[in-house]
């Protein structure tokens, strides 16, 4: 294709991202590097139905090409033909659309045979890309359907959303710090030590009722940072539950806001550890004495939300091992769905 001939003109790229995925990304760099458009339009097409929402897969697509001042990615929402195998009167449709929206159109872009029919119908050309899809070999479909198998395949910025949370729970001094690290270390990816613990030491006797919220808020954060390295899982050694459960106990009440977040399922498996560990104490520990009690009152929390969690006991290698068992079943059972 002798590009020194064709006036630069605008691109148009059509796709629902659902999710995001390499092939995607190789379509649309596809356009950028044709030299033929110094405009290209991602239109990013979703219905409400869908269980990624559109607004987040524009702003996935913004992201990542957020370096490419000729990308415009673009949300459609229009109650269009959704075919499973082009036809000329679905294309005229969305030809109409898109004349419409986004005025002229002077090249196409598309893996399919709908780009054929959008271009005689828009006066503009279409660029063929990779028909076979044979230069990447995956669909969003098979990303929905398990995303751990193709994990490669999805964009850094996508990630995240399918990332599995599992938070390691339970009474104090139960190992969690240590067992959250281990688990880290087996399956290769980030964990999130308690922000609390951190935040107190560097108060001392200054903090108090007030800084719950900061507490809150500074693990979330922190959990959302290690989601964005997570290699498919993050493991949490605390969460809001654990949160309020002591903020009650030590003031009566629970602020609002941490009570609604332990009330959002944020996790997709607690690993509730057994008091079966010798209680050590530290300056932040103050109820060795209640550890039975502790325990039942966390477990309550999680029945009461009907959350999902597996008990963890032994010590040592063993606890590790009966954590690991827990992990591997629920990603066996996470990969059948």
């Amino acid at each position: 294709m002798n590009n020194k001939k064709r006036k630069k003109g605008v691109g148009l790229v059509i796709g629902k991202f659902y999710p995001p995925h390499k092939g995607h990304l190789q379509l649309v760099n596809f356009g950028i590097e044709s030299g033929l458009c110094d405009r290209l339009i991602v239109a990013v097409c979703s219905r409400p139905e869908e269980t990624i929402a559109g607004n987040i897969r524009v702003n996935w697509m913004k992201e990542i090409y957020q370096e490419q001042k000729q990308v415009e990615i673009a949300s459609v929402k229009a109650d269009l033909p959704q075919e499973k195998v082009a036809s000329r009167p679905a294309s005229l449709a969305w030809a109409k659309y898109l004349n419409k929206r986004f005025g002229r159109i002077d090249y196409i872009f598309s893996s399919e045979k709908y780009g054929d029919y959008l271009a005689e119908y828009m006066d503009c050309q279409h660029v063929p890309f990779d028909r076979e899809r044979s230069i990447v070999p995956i669909s969003a479909t098979m990303i929905r359907n398990n995303p751990f198998m193709y994990w490669d395949m999805i964009p850094k910025p996508v990630r995240p959303h399918f990332v599995k949370r599992l938070c390691v729970y339970g009474p104090e001094s139960t190992g969690k710090s240590t067992l959250a690290r281990q688990l880290a270390e087996y399956y290769q990816t980030e964990w999130v030590h308690e922000y609390g613990r951190d935040y107190v030491a560097q108060n001392g006797d200054k903090w108090g009722f007030k800084d719950i919220v900061p507490i809150a808020k500074g693990h979330a954060r922190l959990e959302q940072q290690a989601a964005l390295k997570a290699n498919k899982l993050v493991f949490s050694d605390t969460d809001p539950i654990i949160t309020s459960v002591f903020c009650r106990d030590r003031y009566g009440r629970v602020p609002r806001f941490v009570e609604e977040l332990a009330d959002q399922k944020r996790y997709d498996l607690h690993l509730f550890c057994d008091i079966d560990l010798p209680w050590v104490e530290d300056a932040q520990r103050d109820l060795g004495h209640r550890r039975q009690e502790m325990k039942q009152i966390l477990l309550d929390e999680l029945n009461r939300r009907n959350l999902p969690f597996a008990m963890v006991s032994g010590s040592g290698d063993d606890r590790l091992r009966c954590a690991v068992s827990h992990v591997d079943a629920f990603l066996a059972q996470a990969v059948d769905k």
